[in-house]
């Protein structure tokens, strides 16, 4: 198993309510384990682009996946919950 660290935010709707979710869908392939979140921080966004804060967290996970494996289910799992870029 390899440990990965995710950073994970929300800004739009139930922040909170989307990260849960996004921490919950992130358990669905068998060879993901969480090991640890950390404690969720708001923070003011950056850029320019006026938007509302940010909840955010870290995830460490242990995974057999590969780094592309890993890549392509965060990206399903952002379309799940139909992030915009």
């Amino acid at each position: 198993m390899t440990e990965a660290y995710l950073s994970i935010g929300s800004n739009m709707g139930n922040r909170l309510a989307n990260l849960q979710k996004a921490i919950q869908m992130l358990n669905v392939p068998p060879k993901i384990d969480i090991t640890a979140i950390s404690s969720v921080y708001e923070t003011e966004p950056v850029g320019g682009v006026k938007q509302d804060s940010f909840y955010n967290i870290a995830v460490k996970v242990a995974t057999g996946l590969t780094a592309q494996q890993l890549l392509d289910h965060l990206h399903n799992i952002e379309q799940e919950l139909h992030r915009r870029r």
